[in-house]
């Protein structure tokens, strides 16, 4: 909620806090083909099984630097729909209905397979509040996958 993240309102909205037993990771909501709000769910997948995982949305200060961030915007439980230990990825489908008061949003993709001039990466870095990084390089591909 600062103001390098004005641009980046209505996605942050698909980031989640995942408590999965001891540990924090994050992921992110993705939405569909037939956009129809799905519950589909990424993150990587070494952060472990999902299916009791605890997802906690919103979890961010309200202000810049400042303010508090609720703890009680939670779902929990998943199907494991794919995975992938190489790749680093595992798609779920969260089980619960997410409020939508939550405001949950469904990220996008883009396989025009042209690479992007910047990279931006929303995230709950060692299980903190909702940050935000930039990466003013062009991201490069590495391996064949």
């Amino acid at each position: 909620n600062c103001p390098e993240g004005a641009p980046w309102q209505v996605q942050k909205r698909a980031i989640t806090l995942l408590i999965i037993g001891g540990g924090l990771c994050t992921g992110s909501l993705v939405n569909n083909t037939a956009n129809d709000g799905t519950q589909y769910y990424m993150a990587a997948n070494h952060c472990g099984g999902l299916s009791n995982a605890i997802f906690r949305f919103n979890y961010e200060k309200s202000g810049c630097g400042s303010g508090s961030a609720p703890t009680n915007h939670t779902v929990q439980g998943s199907t494991q729909m794919a995975a992938s230990s190489s790749l680093d990825f595992r798609l779920v489908k969260i089980t619960s209905p997410i409020p939508s008061n939550y405001q949950p949003y469904f990220l996008g993709w883009n396989r025009s397979g042209i690479a992007p001039t910047n990279s931006v990466t929303i995230h709950h870095p060692e299980g903190d509040v909702k940050k935000i990084s930039f990466d003013n390089e062009a991201p490069t591909k590495s391996g064949t996958q």
